[in-house]
């Protein structure tokens, strides 16, 4: 058998009578519920006085949080943003486009009049869609990388956060978070600051 732990005593006050652990705080601060219904109307409608009778059903799910459960709550998870918006994809897909339909004019032109010009400048006419697509891929690209490299960053800080996040103990009594066996407790409203920069 293990021996029981200690309760948990709060920096501030020095008492333990109003500890909690803020990850069971705020899952007991979130409750949902739903509900289903059905109706029935009769009525009539317009100036001939026509009669019409409605039925339905309604479903409903809802969720709420208390004030100091959201207070208290972790953020989300930082997602990863796309660098490479769809307009840019269709933008680049507008090009090669350009580039295609450039070609197989000339390539037309010069198939009915046996001289080569016309695809001389079709080619030509083709090359600074090539040079345009070609930089909107390697900035795209960039981009990319750019992107996942603060994403990963971010998302490295959340996870170190979110470890000392489930550490913590709030106390009602003084209304501050605190890791046990600390000296020194935090005002909740500073929680987030506090996770953030304790390294």
């Amino acid at each position: 058998m293990e021996p029981d732990l200690p309760p948990v005593t709060c920096p501030r006050c020095g008492l333990v009578d109003q500890v909690q652990k803020v990850s069971a705080l705020v899952t007991a601060g979130v409750s949902t519920g739903s509900g289903s219904g059905a109706g029935y109307m009769v009525g009539s409608f317009g100036s001939s006085g026509s009669i019409a009778t409605a039925y339905g059903r309604m479903y409903q799910q809802d969720s709420h949080q208390s004030l100091l459960s959201e207070r208290l709550s972790p953020p989300a998870e930082p997602r990863l943003v796309r660098a490479w918006p769809a307009g840019f994809t269709i933008a680049l897909i507008g090009l090669f486009l350009g580039v295609f339909c450039s070609c197989g004019i000339a390539g037309l032109i010069t198939s009915l009049t046996e001289e080569y010009a016309p695809l001389v400048c079709g080619v030509l006419v083709a090359l600074p869609f090539v040079a345009v697509a070609g930089v909107l891929l390697r900035t795209g690209q960039q981009r990319e990388k750019r992107s996942a490299e603060a994403w990963q960053e971010e998302h490295e800080q959340w996870e170190a956060a979110i470890g000392r996040w489930f550490e913590l103990y709030y106390c009602w009594r003084d209304d501050v978070v605190f890791v046990p066996g600390s000296l020194s407790a935090i005002p909740a409203d500073d929680m987030w600051n506090f996770l953030r920069n304790d390294q």
